[in-house]
């Protein structure tokens, strides 16, 4: 406690009534003596009373009740004392003069109490500020030593008395590291430099803080003010944070951003320090398998397994990351091409002696690896990503499970290329709505009248001129864009058909190709029939193809989607049938309404006795289990007529009738 604080304890409200009692019968003797002999020695004395009882007694009205009680018995000694004769002229003076004085006094004292007050009562105020205040507020003396410090400092460090770290060095709190640098940071803020830093402290908190030089009654800084925060949940959010936005939150692995950010910086630094970089970039092969027969939970545990083996194959300084799906992608900094190969070729013997239990059951996978070298001329990121996507893809091709090492003058690469840009060109045209729908008829041989047509799809280039479908599709079906183009024909097909009702009335249906993806993919299935009711089409005028491979290969999930939309009132077709080799095998297991017989069989039926038994064993086959057939590639009445006899259902071809635009049937 300090000294102010121990008086105001000892000096009670009982204590300001005994100095009362003391005044009041000290006053009165001194009345009695003077007013017997009257030397004028009671104002001496209650002067020296006022000094006495002001300087115990806590109240500063005392001051002014003693002075007012002493004027009146030194005033009052006068006139009741007896006639002292030529005396009493040095008496009154002499009370006279004692009375200002004691006033003189009293008011000085009065004054220099309430200062005192006033300043005890302000520092009482910023005592309590400082000691409630969630913050560290601490001083530091010129030599570095710890003056004070408030409750929550003290909590801080889990301490409990301010006595044990006074006099302590305040770098004390500070971790090894840090150390030097605040002490620096000390040494400017003596100088008259404002401070504010981050540290450390040695039991591995961290602290935001700052120094505040603090004057004296000289101009010099003689200690520190600092005000200190514990920021280490606020620190452990923005790592937690920092960190999540340059990893992937399944293997842990650094995620694309971030590797595209370490890439970003290597390509800028080989334009100065021609130093030899390099990028790997891997496909797993198999994976897909693993995923669909054991699930998501599977696949997740596969990558984080894998995670965990390709960073033991990696060098230090490299960047492993995880780049997609069960797409991962390598950085080694200052790797020459060959001694990249050799990491590559590390990584691939490390996945293909990697076995995956699951369930008592046991996987093996492979990978595809495309690399690349980085070098001044690979210009940014995207033509990286691009030769490196490349090359693996290519790797794919050659057979899978190998390293395709990327060369500009690659022509296989060349060709690769050549399709990665018709992926942007692609995307760009449906984003940009330029495509467009064309219609070729199909005729029905045995004179029926009603109306049928093919929907194909065709591209438009900038001056809107026409880009066949072999030009584009291929690149779609490689790169995972066919649905995306299936989603547009069903789009727009069904808003035509809202927007023309009569032609509808005028046609039994169309046709509208499907792809293996759209076909297996349950978010498509509900596209078809989030279209029918928007538009309000009639799924009887909807007739669907898909190819015999394409539903050989997916037997189970083909059959679901054609029942589903079957119930619908939606018709099924087998497009290319004859192109397998076990047709008939599985064609009892698909509900489908049309069958369309193989191109290659019929153009040659007239000249080529063989096409013509297939093609008459397929209808026979079909008009038995209740389907109707069309026969494709009728390129003349020749054939038209031999189709006709054998008794195929429908012709489609370019002797019946060439694509248009859809628009020109309206």
């Amino acid at each position: 406690m300090t000294l102010a604080l121990q008086q105001k304890a000892f000096l009670s409200p009982v204590a300001d009534t005994t100095v009362y009692l003391i005044c009041f019968v000290g006053a009165a003797i001194l009345f009695i003596f003077d007013w017997i002999a009257p030397l004028g020695i009671a104002g001496g004395v209650a002067y020296l009373l006022v000094i006495f009882l002001t300087i115990l007694s806590t109240n500063s009205r005392v001051i002014f009740v003693v002075a007012v009680y002493c004027t009146v018995l030194t005033l009052g000694g006068y006139f009741l004392s007896p006639d002292i004769g030529t005396a009493e002229w040095i008496v009154l003076i002499n009370r006279f003069l004692a009375t200002l004085l004691i006033w003189s006094t009293a008011i000085w004292l009065f004054v220099l109490k309430q200062e005192k007050q006033s300043l005890k009562e302000s520092e009482m105020k910023y005592r309590t500020l400082v000691e409630s205040a969630p913050l560290c507020i601490h001083q530091i003396d010129s030599e570095g030593y710890i003056q004070s410090m408030n409750r929550a400092g003290l909590a801080m460090i889990n301490e409990t008395d301010e006595q044990s770290i006074i006099g302590v060095p305040y770098l004390n709190a500070v971790c090894d590291e840090d150390r030097e640098r605040i002490s620096g940071l000390m040494d400017d803020a003596f100088k008259g430099k404002f401070s504010a830093f981050e540290f450390r402290g040695v039991g591995g908190i961290e602290f935001s803080s700052n120094f505040v030089p603090i004057y004296n009654s000289s101009s010099k800084i003689d200690r520190l003010l600092g005000i200190t925060e514990d920021i280490t949940d606020r620190v452990r959010t923005q790592n937690e944070l920092s960190y999540q936005a340059s990893h992937d939150t399944l293997t842990g692995l650094t995620n694309r951003n971030e590797f595209e950010n370490r890439a970003n910086r290597l390509l800028s630094a080989v334009q100065h320090d021609k130093s030899e970089h390099a990028m790997c970039f891997l496909d797993l092969d198999q994976f897909k398998v693993i995923n669909d027969t054991c699930g998501h939970p599977a696949g997740d545990k596969l990558l984080r397994q894998l995670a965990k083996l390709l960073q033991s194959t990696v060098r230090k300084r490299d960047t492993l990351a995880r780049l997609g799906g069960d797409e991962f992608g390598v950085l080694m900094e200052h790797c020459p091409l060959d001694q990249a190969n050799r990491v590559a070729d590390t990584i691939l013997k490390a996945i293909n002696d990697y076995q995956f239990f699951w369930e008592k059951e046991t996987f093996r996978i492979g990978a595809s690896i495309g690399l690349v070298a980085i070098t001044e001329s690979t210009g940014n990121f995207a033509n990286l990503f691009k030769q490196a996507d490349a090359a693996c893809y290519l790797a794919k091709d050659l057979g899978r499970n190998r390293i395709h090492v990327y060369h500009p003058d690659d022509t296989e690469l060349a060709i690769r290329h050549g399709e990665m840009q018709w992926v942007g060109r692609i995307n760009q045209a449906l984003d940009d709505n330029m495509f467009c729908l064309y219609a070729q008829p199909i005729v029905a041989l045995d004179g029926h009248s009603g109306k049928h047509y093919e929907l194909l799809l065709r591209m438009l280039d900038e001056q809107e001129g026409i880009i066949p479908p072999g030009a584009f599709l291929p690149t779609t079906e490689r790169y995972g864009l066919i649905e995306k183009l299936d989603a547009w024909v069903v789009n727009h097909a069904c808003a035509f058909m809202a927007e023309h009702p009569t032609f509808v009335e005028q046609i039994d249906f169309i046709s509208i190709n499907l792809s293996g993806p759209s076909l297996t993919n349950k978010d498509f299935l509900e596209t078809i029939m989030r279209n029918f009711r928007e538009y309000g089409v009639s799924p009887g005028k909807i007739c669907f193809e898909i190819t015999e491979t394409v539903a050989a290969s997916n037997l189970e999930s083909a059959s679901n989607f054609i029942s589903i939309l079957k119930q619908l009132g939606c018709r099924f077709a087998l497009d290319d049938f004859g192109s397998g080799i076990s047709s008939f095998r599985y064609l009892k297991n698909l509900p489908v309404d049309y069958l369309k017989i193989n191109g290659m069989f019929v153009k040659d039926i007239v000249n080529n006795p063989i096409d013509h038994a297939l093609v008459k064993s397929i209808n026979e086959v079909c008009h038995v289990m209740g389907m109707q057939t069309i026969a494709e590639f009728v390129e003349n009445d020749e054939i038209k007529g031999m189709l006709k006899a054998i008794g195929v259902d429908y012709a489609q071809g370019y002797g019946l009738g060439k694509p248009q635009p859809l628009i020109e049937l309206i």
